[in-house]
């Protein structure tokens, strides 16, 4: 990040991703105010152009063989949407993605940018995708959406505080009168939309809310409740940068729309369009 050096560990629940990732350094100490000393393996890996982005898309691996192709290393942290414009504003990544619903005026993203991250940044469309509820292969137990919560033997997945998908959740229980605390489950957090499907297809768990593309990906039903826009978060400051460029010409091309929609769920048609946040 310009300047500066950011370790990320592999390992803790905020950090799960679902796929191996090779490790780029190694922690050498540890200081009794937490702070750690990392050794890089390879110093010209260190110094190649790299772009990092926190957000939970599960097509991020498709951004990030798109840039490998093109010179451009990625790395992605899987976080909620709040918390990942907080690591943006906190200078801990170049792109952050999100998708928050403003509940007064109906809109995506732009305001909670504004209220979060204070200089100016652009948000520029990933895609639009189907947020509803996962559930089992064959809906053994019949649910028909979030109201079926309050039924008894429904254990439900969460997503952890400040994600999309956990706001869409409390939204939906209030609508139909359920209070979280009667939900069992309801403490149970996951991180990112891929894990929830996961707890699912294993039987832990009978529903959940995340994107179609997940429950898809696990051969899963799908329940669908919404479509949110998914932007992209780039400080203008970082706009005119090598790798930000060639990551916005990649995002107007039609051959990553194209396998992003084949993930399921996704519209692609207005990938790489730009907006500012005010």
């Amino acid at each position: 990040m310009g300047q500066k050096m950011l370790a990320r560990p592999l390992t803790g629940a905020g950090n799960t991703r679902h796929a191996v990732v090779a490790a780029e350094g190694l922690v050498t100490d540890r200081a009794e105010d937490g702070r750690v000393t990392v050794q890089p393996f390879d110093s010209d890996e260190i110094d190649s152009p790299t772009l990092v982005m926190l957000g939970c898309d599960p097509a991020v691996g498709l951004l990030e063989s798109g840039l490998r192709s093109r010179g451009v290393a990625l790395v992605a942290g899987e976080e909620s949407s709040r918390e990942a414009l907080m690591g943006l504003a906190n200078g801990e990544a170049h792109i952050a993605g999100c998708h928050l619903l403003d509940d007064v005026t109906g809109a995506y993203n732009s305001t909670w940018v504004q209220q979060l991250v204070p200089f100016p940044c652009a948000l520029v469309t990933f895609a639009s995708w189907q947020q509803g509820v996962i559930l089992a292969y064959g809906n053994p137990k019949g649910i028909g959406g979030v109201a079926d919560l309050a039924n008894p033997g429904i254990r439900l997945v969460n997503r952890q505080a400040g994600s999309g998908s956990r706001d869409l959740l409390d939204r939906a229980l209030a609508v139909a009168g359920i209070s979280g605390e009667t939900v069992a489950g309801y403490d149970r957090e996951e991180w990112g939309h891929l894990a929830v499907a996961a707890a699912i297809a294993s039987g832990n768990a009978d529903m959940g809310i995340g994107v179609k593309a997940a429950a898809v990906a696990m051969g899963l039903d799908f329940l669908p409740l919404e479509e949110e826009r998914y932007d992209l978060v780039i400080p203008e400051h970082f706009l005119s940068d090598g790798p930000v460029q060639v990551l916005l010409d990649l995002l107007r091309r039609p051959v990553l729309h194209c396998r992003v929609e084949s993930l399921g769920g996704y519209d692609a048609s207005n990938m790489g369009i730009q907006s500012p946040t005010g």
